[in-house]
């Protein structure tokens, strides 16, 4: 250990220099380490504000740990607090922490809580409860120092709902499942107000938001059909009678309204003719949001109130002007509870900045600019694109480019998400984040990547999610094949050296481009990657059960035997012997949502064909490969595994594998 924290320091001594340190010639930026992009121990970020407006909150590495660090405002007085990562939020008393976090992979999350005005305590495991999940409900209301969360430790199919004492973490059991609520809502005075209930036994019912009447009594305020697929509860507040919901009922694009719970009548508060809305802000304990985004390329945030906007804006024109930094789009991010500040997200070209918001002062402060980092330098730009697809659906997505080799053919990695109801948006660049570290990971190495957004994404409205209902490997898979044959069209990939890279449902469709198209692809990774639809449907978590009729619909029943016959027909299993490229497989050996058994069904029968195959295996991970030594593991492997098929760099040996054991 005392050898791993003398090579954690040498590292961040050399990466101050890196431009000095890792020199290559003029025209090729340096191979930025592995390291760089999952165990970075010098880059702070992911800013949260206090609902006093008062501390920031942020993640840091503290040794060769994760962790938390807090500070006042206005001071520079820190604490600590290292912890195994997980998503995290400040409680209302702006105190305590919470911490949700699932240590093997298995999706047994817990909730422990740290209170930070004791430096470096550890965090205190409120639900202990072996084999069930718990998660969060609502922080954002405080009753009497509690918060509310739901759990499966009853029931594992159905979540009841506690409240915890933010003080004692003692829990209470507030309402229990009767075994048809999907989701608890609690209103703006902290009291448990509304549910979210399926309306009956059979696949794809109605569901309905229904409000208490009393304490025995629930009345239906708002339904949809089960295949409604954005229906979401931003805010209740039974006391004035309203509640702001976002949904795509009766329209394509999901907008923002306002439901007046008698009557039902509905006001619209924001919709856009391009694409679903994203996210909605809203201020700590308030009851209707202040903005929303939108993600058509770059990043749009709208504010409903308009005096907001013109204070930011003139606070944005003044932080950018005269710089050779153009904004590009904009993100917000946590608001205090009296909304006097909030953390502010500017894209620009070149990085991502992180900023604090004082609308009393006009002022904007720099937390993390990324363009000052010593790597920035030598990232690239990821531009919006679109083409259409062979049917002329147009489709969206992004395109990474090697810095050195703009304009010239070369090796490509086509990144497909996973999901499939999910969606890619722009990340910049940045070594950090979501969006960003992949690609500029791959970029670095040589390799132009492209990301599309296939039919059945996210974000552009029910039709095109709904075209990929019993298509997911068909027509989706059309779309990714389409997006191949558009870069080597454009001029900007070389046909002979082209990859496919995925994980989970992307998984799945880089072992079903393989099957498909094997002269197409030098090679191909799926992590976590399905290889066997009937297994994948039959062994799903007990509590997926109220999103079974989704599957359902996008692929089918595997009770019935036409379905099972379709689902094994489009389950890469069943083919793998058309696979020719090489294929690189990696899997967290506890994943609940996709088997193990997956990736080592593919494995066994690539090796008795006498195929070129690798797998990589973490036995204390899921779905998600999340710890900085297993992705450095990751990373590393497919540095090498890419260097030997498509003709990239390779970084070679990054001596921070010592401390991960490898």
């Amino acid at each position: 250990m005392r050898v791993f924290k003398f090579l954690a320091f040498i590292a961040a001594v050399l990466v101050t220099g890196a431009g000095a340190v890792l020199a290559q010639p003029a025209a090729e930026p340096p191979i930025i380490p592995v390291r760089r992009f999952v165990a970075n121990i010098d880059v702070a970020g992911d800013y949260r504000l206090s609902p006093d407006g008062e501390k920031l909150l942020w993640t840091e590495s503290i040794g060769a740990r994760p962790g938390l660090v807090v500070r006042s405002i206005i001071g520079v007085e820190t604490r600590k607090f290292p912890l195994w990562r997980g998503s995290h939020t400040w409680l209302a008393d702006s105190r305590h922490v919470l911490i949700l976090q699932d240590t093997g992979g298995a999706e047994n999350t817990q909730i422990n809580l740290v209170d930070t005005d004791i430096d470096g305590a550890k965090p205190r495991n409120i639900t202990p409860w072996p084999g069930s999940r718990s998660l969060l409900v609502s922080a954002r209301h405080v009753r009497a120092g509690w918060f509310y969360f739901q759990s499966n430790r009853r029931l594992a199919r159905v979540f009841d709902l506690f409240e915890a004492e933010i003080a004692t973490g003692d829990v209470r059991e507030v309402e229990r499942n009767p075994g048809d609520v999907v989701q608890w809502v609690i209103d703006a005075q902290g009291q448990l107000g509304g549910r979210i209930r399926n309306l009956g036994a059979q696949v794809g019912s109605d569901r309905a938001l229904e409000v208490r009447a009393d304490a025995s009594t629930w009345r239906e305020v708002f339904r949809w059909d089960g295949h409604t697929f954005y229906s979401a509860v931003h805010s209740l507040d039974l006391a004035r009678g309203v509640a702001v919901i976002g949904t795509n009922r009766d329209q394509d694009k999901a907008g923002l309204f306002k439901l007046a719970l008698k009557g039902g009548a509905l006001t619209k508060l924001f919709v856009d003719a391009r694409v679903d809305y994203s996210v909605t802000h809203t201020a700590f304990g308030a009851s209707e949001p202040f903005a929303v985004r939108v993600d058509p390329h770059y990043s749009e945030t709208h504010f409903l109130d308009p005096a907001i906007k013109a204070e930011l804006d003139a606070a944005l024109a003044q932080a950018f002007s005269g710089g050779s930094a153009k904004l590009l789009g904009l993100r917000i991010g946590p608001a205090d509870a009296a909304l006097r500040r909030f953390i502010v997200y500017p894209q620009t070209n070149d990085g991502t900045r992180e900023m604090l918001f004082d609308r009393v002062a006009g002022s904007l402060t720099t937390l993390r600019d990324s363009s000052k980092e010593a790597e920035t330098a030598h990232l690239t730009h990821m531009r919006p694109i679109s083409y259409p697809a062979r049917d002329g659906r147009t489709l969206h997505g992004y395109f990474t480019q090697p810095k050195h080799l703009e304009g010239k053919p070369t090796a490509l990695v086509m990144l497909i998400h996973g999901g499939p109801w999910a969606r890619y948006e722009w990340g910049g660049k940045n070594v950090t984040g979501d969006y960003s570290r992949l690609p500029q990971f791959l970029a670095n190495r040589g390799y132009s990547v492209l990301q599309v957004n296939y039919r059945s994404s996210t974000g552009y409205g029910r039709e095109h999610l709904d075209a990929g209902a019993r298509e997911l490997g068909g027509k989706t898979q059309d779309d990714i094949e389409d997006g191949v044959s558009w870069a080597v069209a454009q001029g900007l990939a070389d046909p002979k050296r082209i990859a496919v890279y995925g994980a989970s449902f992307g998984g799945y469709s880089t072992l079903m481009q393989l099957v498909r198209s094997p002269e197409k692809y030098a090679c191909g990774v799926s992590i976590v990657g399905v290889s066997n639809w009937v297994r994948q449907i039959e062994s799903q978590p007990p509590y997926w059960a109220s999103f079974r009729h989704v599957y359902d619909r996008f692929y089918g029943d595997p009770a019935k035997p036409e379905d099972r016959v379709r689902l094994m027909a489009q389950s890469p299993v069943s083919q793998v012997e058309k696979i020719r490229a090489p294929l690189l497989l990696i899997h967290g050996a506890n994943d609940v949502r996709v088997l193990a058994q997956d990736s080592e069904d593919v494995e066994r029968a690539l090796k008795a064909a006498g195929k070129p195959v690798e797998m990589l295996v973490f036995a204390d991970e899921g779905h998600s490969i999340r710890k900085w030594q297993n992705q450095l593991k990751m990373y590393r492997k497919v540095e090498e595994f890419f260097a030997k098929c498509l003709g990239g760099r390779d970084g070679g040996f990054d001596f921070f594998q010592l401390g991960a054991g490898g």
